[in-house]
């Protein structure tokens, strides 16, 4: 009996590891096919303020056709290879976890990015009083 729920608990294990892998690259898909559909308004914004944009800024914008989308490609293509390649549970959690991290962090610097030149506008709006 004890042998079963050992077996049992290892399938279990197995399988929400392909589940969180299955929801990681789902979200790492979605993001890569709406990034550049996300980033367009801004871009035309900015051309209509004619501001001057901070580097990582025009980088975003000028590389938001392949830049993100490769990047979030990768993300998904790694988290469904390290199912097959690691064989230890733990560390495809773990990775798992980390391909996950790295997606909320990829985001949260694209916003950051994004959002950069209003934060410019506004220290340089501070430093002229």
């Amino acid at each position: 009996m004890e042998i079963h729920q050992i077996h049992t608990r290892s399938q279990l294990s197995i399988a929400a590891s392909w589940l969180a892998t299955g929801v990681v690259a789902f979200l790492c898909s979605v993001l890569g096919l709406l990034s550049a559909h996300l980033i367009e308004p801004f871009a035309a914004m900015f051309q209509a303020l004619a501001v001057d944009l901070p580097m990582p800024t025009r980088f975003l914008i000028a590389t938001q056709r392949w830049f993100l989308p490769f990047l979030f490609t990768t993300l998904v293509v790694f988290g469904i290879l390290k199912e097959f390649v690691v064989g230890e549970l733990r560390r495809r959690i773990l990775l798992t976890a980390s391909v996950f991290l790295g997606t909320i962090i990829t985001v949260a610097v694209v916003v950051f990015i994004l959002y950069l030149p209003a934060l410019t506008l506004a220290a340089k709006a501070v430093k002229t009083k």
